[in-house]
């Protein structure tokens, strides 16, 4: 399972809104970090690889109901105790 935020500029305004020292200011600078994390952690590749893959571009609800959605079609195996 692969949950991803494919818009840009959302996942700019989301963590510069976190406020976190880590993030970058600017656009240009989170284009950079992007660029650094796919040749570290290779995301592009995991989402192709992915059986399974849940857009985050709207609310915390919308989320949840996405991946509710996906368990009751049975995409996303419910692991019990």
């Amino acid at each position: 399972v692969c949950v991803e935020v494919s818009d840009l500029r959302k996942r700019f305004e989301r963590m510069t809104a976190r406020g976190e020292a880590r993030d970058p200011r600017s656009f240009e600078q989170f284009m950079d970090q992007e660029k650094k994390e796919e040749e570290i952690f290779h995301i592009e590749e995991a989402s192709r690889r992915a059986d399974v893959i849940i857009n985050n571009d709207e609310t915390l609800a919308d989320l949840h109901a996405a991946i509710k959605e996906s368990v009751e079609r049975g995409e996303i195996p419910v692991l019990s105790n």
